[in-house]
């Protein structure tokens, strides 16, 4: 499994572990070895490995292809819900009822979409502020290393409004 990185797997409680290689979604048993079940990713299966994200209990997962993501339920290989991102994410995370997905593209121009996954449709997308770089995708909050005027860690709500601020200098696991 060459390419793989944080965003690329999700790993569940159970030990089952999602894998998404380019149009192929694997759920994959670590204690067995074996590969589970195999989800289509609709489109066109281009390779390469894209984020995938389990909804709290690990009942349905989303996963990323490009600008389109894709909801699927854990025991059923064709997605329940699909939808279009302006730019293709990096990361993929559930908020916290399930209701929206958020999708973190990371590329030249930094943004964050909300998605009403189930009707397949943007609620809200901000592009951050230059001087800001998004780190890591959480169900609620952001991530955000801000430079100026001093190096800090942001935690942002997904409207883009601070909820904490912690001195990089101050923080030994970044």
């Amino acid at each position: 499994f060459g390419g793989l990185s944080r965003e690329t797997v999700a790993l569940k409680p159970n030990g089952q572990l999602l894998i998404n290689l380019g149009g192929r979604v694997l759920l994959h048993d670590l204690a067995t070895g074996r590969d589970v079940r195999i989800f289509r990713f609709p489109g066109d299966g281009r390779r390469g490995s894209s984020p995938v994200a389990w909804f709290a209990g690990g009942s349905m997962f989303a996963a990323g292809q490009g600008n389109q993501v894709a909801v699927f339920k854990r025991d059923s290989p064709e997605p329940i819900a699909t939808a279009m991102v302006e730019q293709s994410p990096d990361q993929l995370a559930f908020s916290m009822d399930g209701t929206r997905l958020i999708a973190l593209s990371q590329g030249r121009k930094p943004t964050l979409t909300v998605l009403d996954w189930k009707a397949g449709v943007v609620i809200s997308s901000r592009q951050f502020a230059p001087g800001e770089t998004p780190l890591r995708l959480l169900p609620e909050l952001v991530a955000v290393q801000v430079m100026t005027p001093e190096p800090q860690l942001v935690a942002q709500d997904l409207q883009g409004s601070a909820k904490q601020r912690f001195p990089t200098a101050n923080l030994a696991f970044i």
